[in-house]
């Protein structure tokens, strides 16, 4: 799993992380966003951070994006 993600972040400039978290929290779209900061990722040039939180216990995921993803997302 890592070397496609590391693959893909030597094309871009955008930054890319995977974040496996064993805690079990409800409201998984504020957690994401709490680590998405905690991590520094809104912290990139281009506003363009791609967090991907994964809670196994929960069977869930959310990708939490940035302000320069999220425009271009929108224009899709």
């Amino acid at each position: 799993m890592v070397d496609p993600i590391r693959t893909t972040v030597s094309r871009t400039s955008a930054e890319i992380r995977v974040c496996v978290s064993y805690r079990i929290w409800i409201r998984v779209g504020p957690y994401a966003r709490r680590v998405f900061r905690r991590l520094g990722m809104e912290a990139t040039r281009a506003r363009n951070g791609v967090l991907i939180l994964v809670l196994p216990w929960l069977r869930r995921f959310r990708i939490a994006a940035d302000d320069g993803v999220a425009a271009e997302i929108a224009h899709d």
